[in-house]
């Protein structure tokens, strides 16, 4: 073990020795973007802890509900869903399961409706009352939410959003078009002018980094809303950029986050949109998906659809990973896009580098690493060209 380890160090000091390749190629700038990305995904799994903590809230203000007039039973062909909810992204295998929790622990926790007339409209519950349906249940346990009566639609909408979000029951579509709608409803004025909501945020942030003067967000999000509307009034004679910020903050979200990795979700293609709203494929995937354009690939519009169906239909039959996702959209852009021509100068700096690498290999087991290695970052860097390649 102890000599497995010497040869490894071994390579690893090779590849110090070849920095200038590294910064050539671009190997630092991946390794940052790398690094950034897992610190942004352990931030939402140590979010998670918090986010269990306001799902308890939720329980608790049906409990609360329960207390002040009793749990009901109605009849599920009397709940009508909110058309203007903000969750639109129901995959059947996710009402399934919990049509299979339903059957083997019954419903443990009452949905909430908003008494419409003598009807009811669902407030929160969706999933449940999906479920019951499949199992073709004639009830369901139900709390009033008599309340929201004197709420208007924007409020009762938000409610939902922030509901669904703290929960982690929104996909990122979702959120992304919650966020238009709820902006355009309390700002009239963005009317007719949706397309321009992220544009709008994606320059105050670039602006606000050029600058130096974005806050710390993370604490922003969950100030107070006096901590919150301070900061907003700094913003002087940026009514819209204003408004857009006090939308997301409102809903406590980070709006760089928004802005990077949920806003871009309104620009894929309507049949990516489609499939995410039928298989409940995840934002990232999507993305990778809607590369494979018409243009990008060479092919037809009706080519690129057939090529962008069959992806989706190996992406949910065989459940790949992302990573998994991205590399089959590789090799499916190297089969249509050419292969850049490499520069005579830099093939003759980075035959030097290969060659004294080589001459440093002294066992069949350093080369059988080497190899290994080398496999690993030809496959990240393929990743790394994608994820420039969309980004221009």
């Amino acid at each position: 073990m102890a000599s497995q380890t010497k040869k490894l160090s071994g390579l690893r000091d090779s590849f110090q020795g070849a920095r200038e390749y590294q910064q050539i190629e671009g190997l630092q700038s991946q390794v940052e973007n790398l690094q950034s990305e897992v610190a942004r995904l352990k931030s939402q799994e140590l979010d998670s802890v918090q986010q269990s903590q306001l799902e308890g809230q939720i329980e608790q203000l049906t409990a609360q509900l329960a207390a002040r007039s009793g749990v009901h039973q109605i009849l599920i062909s009397e709940i009508d869903r909110d058309e203007a909810q903000p969750r639109t992204v129901f995959p059947p295998a996710l009402i399934q399961e919990r049509a299979e929790s339903l059957r083997t622990k019954g419903q443990l926790t009452p949905i909430i409706v908003i008494p419409n007339g003598d009807r009811y409209k669902l407030f929160e519950g969706e999933l449940r009352w999906r479920g019951a349906q499949k199992l073709e249940w004639k009830e369901l346990d139900a709390v009033f939410l008599t309340s929201a009566e004197s709420l208007n639609a924007t409020e009762i909408f938000e409610r939902q959003v922030v509901t669904s979000i703290q929960s982690q029951r929104l996909h990122d579509l979702d959120i992304a078009e919650a966020i238009i709608k709820l902006t355009v409803d309390r700002y009239p004025n963005w009317a007719g002018s949706e397309t321009d909501i992220p544009k709008t945020l994606n320059a105050a942030l670039r602006q606000m980094e050029r600058e130096g003067t974005n806050p710390d967000f993370n604490a922003l999000k969950i100030a107070d809303p006096q901590t919150q509307k301070s900061w907003l009034d700094s913003l002087e004679n940026k009514d819209e950029e204003k408004q857009i910020f006090q939308t997301i903050l409102g809903l406590q979200l980070h709006p760089a986050s928004i802005n990077k990795h949920i806003l871009p979700l309104l620009k894929v293609a309507d049949d990516v949109k489609a499939a995410i709203r039928e298989y409940g494929i995840e934002g990232s995937k999507a993305k990778q998906i809607d590369r494979l354009t018409p243009e990008y690939l060479g092919q037809s519009d009706e080519d690129a659809l057939k090529i962008r169906a069959d992806v989706i239909q190996q992406i949910t039959e065989d459940k790949l990973s992302l990573i998994e996702t991205k590399m089959l959209i590789e090799e499916i852009v190297d089969t249509h896009v050419p292969t850049p021509v490499i520069k005579p100068d830099r093939v003759v700096r980075v035959t030097g580098k290969v060659n004294k690498l080589l001459a440093d290999i002294k066992t069949d087991q350093e080369l059988s690493d080497l190899e290994r290695a080398l496999k690993e970052i030809q496959k990240a860097l393929k990743i790394k060209r994608s994820e420039l390649q969309q980004s221009t």
